[in-house]
Order: C-alpha cells, then structure tokens, then sequence
C-alpha cells in the first residue's frame, strides 16, 4: 500500500485537533484501507473518530498501524511503501527522503475500529452547522467542569449550545438529523474551515458530521448534569434596556475594544452606556455608536469587553442588559444568542466575572477570578510540530547542497591537477 506522505501530514494534524492524539488508555490506531471504492485512513478513540477517504480506486489493502508512527511518516512530498514484515504482526514502511532511502520497522496495533457508519439519512447541514460546532469548542474550552468542555445538541430546536460557566451560546436556525437532545465533543477540529459542503447524520450512538473528504464521528451522550438553558434564557427575557448596533458601528467597535485601556492582563472591563447617546467606555476613552439606537430605560452597565466582542464577531447585534437582580446581558441575532453576566461596581473594579452555580448555566456573582481565555494549544502545538518537520527537511536539502558543494569542489580540484599536468607536459616539448 502507497500512501502520500503530505495526507499523512494533514491527518496527523487532523488528530490533534481532534483530541485523538493524546489518548494514553487505549493509544489510537489508523486504518487504512485501499481499493476500487479509493482510499480511507480512519482512527476510532473512545468518544470520537476521524476519516479522510478519496474516491481514486486502489489496488485492495488493509493495514493498520500506530498513530504515533505518522510523525515519522508525514512529509512534504512523495510516497510512503506500507507492507507486513516477516514477523507476525510487523509492518516495514518504506520511502525516500533528501533522496536517501528511508526504512522503519513498526509493530502492527493489536486492534482497529472500525469508523460508524450512518443508520439514516443525511442532514444537508452545510457549513452553518460545522461552523456553530467550531464557535462551541471555543467556548467550551474554557470551562473548569468536564460535564461543560462537551457542545448540547438539541435538534427539535435546531441549536447548538456551548457554556463555559461564564457565557452561554445558543445558535439556531441549523439543520440537525432528528433525535433527543444530545451532548457530544466540543472539538477544535471544527474551528478550522470546512474543505466541502457540510452535512450530518446519526450512526450507532454518533453524529457524524462530514465536510468534503473528510468526517468526524461524536460520541452522543445523556444530557444529565447539564445546566438547565430554557431556564437561563428565560432570566435573560423580560425587562430589559436595549440597544441594536449599527452594522458599521460594530466594525468601529471591534477594531477599538482591543485597544481601549484595560488595567492589567486579564483585567478588561468596559462600560457599556445604553441612552440618547449611546458608547462604550474603558477609563477615559470612550467609542461613541452614532449608528445604533438604544430603547427602554437608560443605563450604564460593565462587561467583560471579550464576550462584547464575541458577540460582534459572531453578528449577534441586538444588545439587552436584564433588569437587576439578574443584569444578564443578551446578544442576540434571530434564533441565536449569547448570555454573560454584567460585572457589578466591585467587580469592574477588579476585572472579575462570575462563575455559574452548579444548577445553573450563567454566571451567578461569587466574582472568581477568569483570567485571560485560553488559547488553542493543540492547535499551537500541531504548527510548532509542522514547523519542525519543516526545519528538518531544511536542513536534510542544505546538508545535500553542502555535499554536492564539497563534490564540486573536489571535481575542480582535479581538473586543475589535470590541467597543471598537461602544462608541464606541454614545456617538456617533443
């Protein structure tokens, strides 16, 4: 079996950021399968799984090998030879590299799942859904409690739903494949662009949600345990001061929040002034909204000035603060919506947000420290490791420079002697 050595590459980046790469209970194994229907590689871990499939008939083959065997493989160009080696249960993978020939000696992986196929029809999901799942993941990601690093599918609604304890995001209006609501992996892989039109469907306790060549399969599980979100969306109805964004005020206030003062790092409230003339401050500066129109009763409210900008990036431009006790702020654009808490005078002052109860999915006002998002590590750490292999070959075609340089240099030498020795002969005359 020949497998490209850059799809090695992609997948292998693929699997992290499909939280397949760090499993230590059962460490993951690839599949590979070739024949007239094309080419899959698929890896199946305990509440996810990947595949890549293209559809140029092969010649027949089944092998599986070890994930971590990929970082070996994976190039920038040219062709790995995966064969079964003499010992049962051994694989020889072969293939050049700075043109020098490459052999490595692999042990096969006991075992390998095999990827969920669909139990029924296809959703044309499209690229809404894959690009809520993505907004899911990054809300997730920052949540302390391990019930709230997973995305709630609810279907008969058409939502995703994601919270981290200190924001909650519902985004509606998607095409979801029939079933109870649901909960499933909030994972980074969704973050990245889609490489196709998108569609989903159900298949033996997952959702698979499939985007051009490639498709990843969530583990669907109860939603016991989860925040109750019909009850935080209903505190953030009623009452309310409101304020719908202009379009170009929000691009003005997107390139100004990075910029307005904050007091330290981590530390980011603005204050948000809902009136005849509405803005938003941060210490001595403000931004006005002249393109925005405020209703319901006047007043100045604090936020994290990272959930505003959230709220902006995603388009949801109509703006409502609760009226106390609860000071939720909402943004919402048609069925979708983004709930946070407003930080009171003492925990502006501070840069604090409020952290959720366990019974609840927004935050109440014990005023624990956030401290700044975190970031996308494993997408970090995938291009570090893509840099490095980068390096190496690098390094591999300078170190063939330098030897063709020092082959050059040699050859010249001797021509040289060559030369001086047909002068002499030439001055010893006939």
């Amino acid at each position: 079996m020949e497998l490209p050595r850059p799809l090695l590459r992609s997948f292998r980046l693929a699997l992290r950021r499909a939280g397949l790469a760090g499993q230590r209970n059962r460490p993951p194994a690839v599949l590979c399968e070739a024949g007239p229907h094309g080419l899959s590689l698929s890896c199946v871990g305990e509440e996810e799984a990947l595949r890549y499939a293209d559809l140029k008939p092969r010649a027949r083959a089944v092998l599986a090998l070890p994930a971590e065997a990929l970082a070996h493989l994976e190039g920038a160009e040219g062709v790995v030879s995966l064969e079964e080696a003499g010992s049962p249960g051994g694989l020889r993978a072969r293939w050049r590299e700075g043109g020098s020939p490459r052999l490595l000696e692999l042990a096969a992986p006991p075992s390998a799942p095999s990827f969920p196929e669909p139990s029924g029809p296809w959703s044309e999901a499209g690229e809404p859904l894959w690009r809520a799942l993505g907004e899911a993941a990054r809300v997730a990601r920052g949540a302390e409690r391990a019930r709230l690093t997973q995305a709630l599918l609810r279907p008969s609604r058409g939502e995703v739903v994601a919270t981290d304890g200190r924001q909650l995001l519902a985004l509606g209006g998607l095409k979801l494949p029939a079933g109870p609501d649901a909960l499933v992996p909030a994972l980074a892989l969704f973050a990245q662009r889609p490489q196709g039109p998108a569609r989903a469907a159900r298949a033996r306790g997952h959702l698979l949600v499939e985007a051009g060549a490639w498709t990843a399969a969530l583990k669907l599980s109860p939603t016991a345990g989860y925040p109750d979100v019909d009850a935080a969306l209903a505190r953030a109805e009623g009452t309310a001061s409101r304020l719908e964004v202009g379009a170009n005020d929000a691009r003005t206030l997107l390139l100004a929040l990075p910029r307005l003062p904050r007091r330290e790092e981590g530390c980011s409230p603005v204050e948000l002034v809902l009136g005849p003339r509405p803005r938003v401050r941060a210490a001595a500066e403000e931004v006005a909204l002249p393109n925005s129109r405020a209703s319901g009763p006047a007043c100045r409210t604090h936020t994290d000035r990272r959930y505003l900008e959230r709220a902006l990036k995603l388009g949801l431009l109509e703006l409502s603060v609760a009226a106390p006790p609860e000071a939720i702020i909402c943004a919402r654009a048609g069925p979708s919506r983004l709930l946070w808490m407003a930080l009171d005078g003492a925990a502006a002052g501070r840069g604090r947000a409020r952290v959720m109860k366990e019974e609840e999915a927004v935050p109440t006002n014990d005023n624990k420290v956030t401290g700044p998002e975190v970031g996308r590590g494993d997408d970090a750490l995938a291009e570090a490791e893509a840099l490095r292999s980068r390096l190496q070959e690098a390094l591999g075609r300078a170190a063939r420079l330098v030897a063709l340089l020092r082959q050059q240099r040699r050859q010249g030498k001797a021509v040289q002697a060559a030369m001086a020795s047909l002068r002499k002969l030439g001055e010893l005359g006939p």
